[in-house]
């Protein structure tokens, strides 16, 4: 999926942009390994939004900057984002893809698959 920056929690959007990020949309995390305190958005190697502590709403974000600017998911992250999009996020499209069209790679989910994992996300863990 390409290479990850994991940054310190003090790097500003100027040291971000001096990164070698891809043109694609990128999510940048700040913090350490095990606890991410805030994130960054890329678009084009350029900032765009800056640090932002609703870890949440990060890769709803990413999504989002996806769709709104019909931008095609990157070849090497296009099966990882399309597994998310599908059985986390709930975008489960008919037909289509966000992934390249230049190379007929298709990989599918198993509609079982998917199915489980929401039930997993649904069960109210909390009061069983």
């Amino acid at each position: 999926m390409g290479k990850a920056y994991t940054l310190m929690e003090t790097a500003t959007p100027a040291d971000v942009e001096r990164l070698p990020l891809p043109d694609a949309p990128r999510l940048v995390i700040q913090g350490n390994k095990f606890v991410s305190n805030k994130w960054m958005l890329t678009i084009e190697k350029q900032v765009v939004m800056t640090p932002h502590s609703n870890f949440t709403a990060g890769p709803a974000t990413l999504f989002a900057t996806f769709y709104t600017f019909n931008l095609e998911y990157q070849e090497e992250a296009s099966c990882v984002l399309e597994f998310i999009q599908r059985c986390f996020v709930g975008i489960n499209p008919d037909t289509g893809s966000k992934a390249s069209s230049g190379k007929k790679k298709r990989h599918t989910i198993n509609v079982n698959v998917c199915t489980l994992l929401r039930k997993l996300m649904d069960f109210d863990w909390l009061g069983f």
